[in-house]
């Protein structure tokens, strides 16, 4: 075995526990139709040549019967510490707080049946696709913001909402810098042109049908 291998590697318990539930469920072939997961995929899994992924891992303790929490952490009160540690420092913690809320919820996790574990999974789904929307709609009207600010060439707050766009919102320098922005911006300017000549159009037209726009005659 060469050295990548070796560093790839799980815990050769943890290893041994997911091996033992999957082989006792079944054939590779077998539990892979079970749970959806490729049997290349549990292969690795049971070689200890890949991390499972949470969801992975709450599969297969569903079709083998076995306990969540036993299955990631093995039976001592350390290694679930340590297990935990280690899945909350491969999230990237953002803050103290969340990085308690992660850990809480992993922990919780173990003492639920499989028919929460399921129910759980169907609101967080639920919950993801709703801040997706959110946050692709408040995307959208932030760049909107900054365009409209350009055509007006406000350009403190202008750079502001860039800032944020770049920093909160995934976009890039080109993209908020670039041609096709500043082909927007023209086309925004030129249809506001329009809606205004319009509007003063209008205004016109109803001012000639009162006889507003008529002075009035001298009187003698």
């Amino acid at each position: 075995m060469n050295s990548l291998e070796n560093e790839l590697m799980l815990d050769p318990k943890q290893v041994q526990r997911f091996k033992s539930a999957i082989l006792e469920r079944g054939t590779y072939e077998e539990v892979s139709e079970l749970t959806e997961i490729s049997v290349s995929t549990l292969k690795r899994i049971c070689a200890g040549k890949t991390d499972p992924k949470l969801s992975d891992v709450v599969k297969i303790a569903k079709i083998t019967n076995k306990n969540l929490n036993d299955l990631i952490y093995g039976d001592t009160r350390e290694q679930q510490i340590e297990a935990v540690k280690s899945f909350v420092s491969a999230l990237n913690g953002i803050d103290e707080d969340t990085d308690e809320a992660y850990r809480t919820i992993i922990w919780q996790l173990s003492g639920l049946y499989k028919e929460d574990i399921q129910a759980l999974s169907t609101q967080v789904q639920a919950l993801k696709s709703y801040r997706e929307k959110q946050r692709a709609s408040e995307r959208a009207s932030l760049r909107s913001a900054y365009i409209s600010h350009l055509i007006n060439e406000q350009t403190v707050a202008a750079n502001k909402i860039k800032q944020e766009l770049i920093e909160s919102y995934g976009f890039s320098e080109e993209e908020l810098s670039g041609a096709e922005i500043e082909y927007e911006v023209i086309a925004e300017k030129k249809k506001a042109e329009r809606e205004k000549r319009k509007r003063l159009e209008e205004a016109e037209e109803l001012n000639k049908a009162l006889g507003w726009n008529k002075h009035p005659k001298s009187q003698q």
